[in-house]
């Protein structure tokens, strides 16, 4: 054994924790380094030069790529010698200064150093209690205040569910919460998952919510990894209990974006090469790939650093550095409506009766208006704008209003020339008619197929 307890040459398999975060995810995670760092007493050089060699030890020793790792320690020491430290004798700034020039110099999103005195302290106690996931325990209040980044839960038109997904925490603590989300999109046709800014989280989430979308008896294992820090390794898995309904044979879709980085890229990846019936939309991802080892200096500072060598991976590439390309390359602000069309669009081609047809294609035309694809000229607008017996049709600036009786205006969205989805009503649509070659009036169309006709006056 070494002097930290660790066993050189032994190889192990047993339960670890690894983390996929992002050092932008994890400065949010510490909002007050910074006034925590004016009070305590300056660095020196000799202070500087001390915590450095400590933390390029650790470096050399986890970092998973070794010409990386000896590139970082000659290229902060070069700054050392040449005193580039020396202005920054605040602790929190030394230690961000210190962070830059270690992602700059490995290209790796994962690699920093944050200085947080209380929260280190109460990591290295939470370690000495034996606690495997020291750094969850310690955000955990935060995280519970977030609902564990399951920000929204709603279901969309044509029974598709959306999950607006920030985080993938601990399932330690948020496993009930991803239960309890993933139970509400039970009965739903088709799922839209939005990692668009969510910035990583723990490997257990990201496969305890995947195998929700497998159905195997056999289990998948997604990737093995070892830990460069003490030779364990990690099977990246289905569950082998999943709580409630599994969601496999439905379709998924997952938004992604340049902020979708870490564990929300391992999500995507997964799904990408292992779900058939699985459609990444969006923009390339983050590309932030490596998971995290976390390592306490002198229970002030946190060091981030990539501690883990892939032994197996089903993904047909890695990630690091270049991101998950998207199956439908779109903005990210389009995402959502793109998703939701496609979705909408393969489930009436899998052949459902004219009832279902029906209920998927009125969804079609919601989605179709409030994308704004469709735009009508002002003349045209001028023409439906009038009294329609105790309906009302405004026209203000450029765009249409609808109004029954005394109650609030609505505006209207164009699905084509003649027809218009109401904003706040999906019970109904307006659509335009002509007699003798002129406008007539308007038919409002039902959900339930039943027309009420309202005459021009």
């Amino acid at each position: 054994m070494n002097e930290d307890g660790e066993a050189r040459g032994h190889v192990t398999f047993r339960k670890t924790v690894r983390i996929f975060l992002t050092l932008v995810l994890l400065a949010l995670f510490s909002p007050a380094w910074s006034l925590r760092a004016a009070q305590t007493d300056n660095l020196s050089r000799e202070d500087q030069e001390e915590l450095i060699k400590e933390i390029l030890g650790h470096v050399e020793k986890i970092y998973p790529f070794p010409e990386i790792a000896r590139t970082m320690a000659l290229g902060v020491t070069d700054s050392l010698r040449a005193g580039k430290y020396t202005r920054y004798t605040d602790p929190a700034e030394f230690a961000q200064q210190l962070s830059a020039d270690l992602e700059a110099l490995s290209n790796d999103a994962h690699m920093g150093l944050t200085y947080d005195p209380p929260r280190a302290a109460e990591m290295r106690a939470l370690e000495e209690k034996g606690l495997e996931n020291p750094y969850a325990a310690s955000t955990l209040e935060a995280e519970r205040w977030n609902n564990f980044g399951f920000k929204e839960l709603r279901i969309l038109e044509g029974n598709v569910g959306y999950l607006d997904l920030r985080t993938f925490f601990a399932v330690k603590y948020a496993g009930e919460t991803a239960v309890a989300a993933m139970g509400y999109f039970a009965n739903c046709n088709a799922l839209i998952i939005d990692l668009r800014r969510n910035g990583g989280g723990w490997d257990d989430m990201v496969t305890f919510l995947a195998s929700y979308f497998f159905d195997t008896d056999a289990g998948i294992v997604f990737g093995i990894g070892m830990s460069t820090r003490d030779s364990t390794f990690y099977p990246s898995t289905t569950s082998a209990y999943v709580p409630g309904t599994l969601l496999a044979d439905i379709p998924l879709y997952i938004l992604v974006s340049g902020g979708t980085a870490s564990g929300a890229e391992a999500f995507a990846s997964i799904m990408k090469n292992t779900r058939e019936n699985a459609t990444l939309v969006g923009e390339r991802t983050a590309g932030a790939e490596n998971p995290l080892e976390t390592v306490i200096i002198r229970d002030t500072y946190i060091l981030w650093v990539p501690g883990w060598k892939k032994i197996f991976s089903r993904a047909k590439s890695g990630w690091e550095g270049v991101g998950v390309e998207p199956d439908i390359e779109v903005p990210a602000d389009s995402a959502l409506d793109v998703a939701h069309w496609k979705a909408l669009a393969l489930l009436m081609e899998r052949g459902a009766d004219q009832g279902q047809t029906q209920r998927y294609q009125w969804a079609m035309d919601g989605v179709k208006a409030r994308s704004g694809l469709m735009t009508i000229g002002k003349e045209l607008r001028e023409v439906y704008a009038g009294q329609y017996g105790n309906r009302t049709v405004y026209l203000e600036g450029d765009e249409l209003y609808y109004r029954y009786k005394d109650r609030p205006k609505r505006k209207m969205l164009a699905i084509s020339r003649e027809y218009f989805l109401v904003e706040g009503y999906d019970w109904f649509r307006v659509r335009f008619f002509k007699e003798n070659g002129g406008l007539a009036g308007f038919e409002e169309v039902r959900a339930d197929g039943s027309v009420v006709r309202c005459r021009r006056e």
